[in-house]
């Protein structure tokens, strides 16, 4: 299944500085950006500066195989594991991944120092992605979204 990021953001370009001074001056302390899209283009998610943050919503994956469509050749990417109350599964966290640098590609698998996804297959998680200059199309993964009642998959709602 291939995920549209804007439609599982939950907060999104920490790092730009000009947005944060508007909603700081707005009182305001996140907001979304919409952008209209050429119909000739891709869309995607963009950081321009350092520390663009896209949190994913609540899945179960149902096999280790995530990918990440990104254009990064002037930045770098990192990926994490939300622990589901502010903070990052042990061994998940940004620090511990290897980041995707200066390159681009449609099947970018996340890789953490000392742990593998496989190790939270079926458990519920949520993503999180940083941008350091990189663009985010399209998140790929064989999952369901985390419910009360489960489902077949995200296109096919009746339960299992």
């Amino acid at each position: 299944w291939v995920f549209l990021p804007s439609i599982l953001i939950y907060r999104f370009l920490q790092g730009n500085k000009r947005l944060n001074r508007i909603l700081q001056e707005r009182g305001l302390s996140s907001g979304h950006l919409i952008y209209r899209i050429r119909k000739d283009s891709f869309c995607g998610l963009e950081s321009v500066s350092e520390g663009g943050l896209v949190y994913t919503g609540l899945m179960e994956l149902l096999d280790d195989d995530l990918t990440f469509n990104i254009q990064a050749e002037c930045g770098t990417v990192r990926f994490g594991i939300d622990n589901l109350k502010g903070g990052f599964r042990e061994g998940f966290s940004l620090d511990d991944c290897i980041p995707f640098e200066f390159g681009s590609g449609t099947a970018v698998a996340p890789q953490w120092k000392e742990h593998s996804l496989s190790e939270l297959l079926n458990r519920r998680i949520r993503i999180v992605v940083e941008l350091n200059g990189a663009v985010l199309h399209s998140i790929s993964a064989t999952a369901r979204p985390h419910i009360l009642q489960r489902q077949r998959s995200f296109s096919d709602p009746q339960g299992i």
